[in-house]
């Protein structure tokens, strides 16, 4: 988790110079770097899934001001479904 928050400084301080950093080779390469730490933490902390889609849900609680609060009440779930880790930039 340290080599990827590290890798995560250096390529925000990349984009802090105005590089254009899909044209620019070591921003290109610090970005893979960080990519790769990224599924590497991904397959640790919740295991590695191969191939599978990801699927991300999000338990919500919305507030008594919005609309259809009467009729559909607080809580509502959002399912975000997503390609294999690999895949993901």
């Amino acid at each position: 988790a340290t080599i990827r928050a590290d890798l995560e400084k250096q390529v925000r301080a990349i984009k802090k110079t105005g590089v254009i950093m899909e044209t620019d080779e070591k921003s290109l390469e610090m970005t893979a770097k960080l990519q790769d730490a990224t599924r590497t933490l991904i397959k640790l902390r919740y295991g590695d899934f191969g191939e599978k889609n990801i699927r991300v849900r999000f338990d919500l609680e919305f507030q008594p001001t919005i609309p259809d609060f009467a009729e559909k009440g607080k809580e509502g779930t959002l399912l975000i479904e997503m390609a294999p880790i690999r895949l993901i930039p």
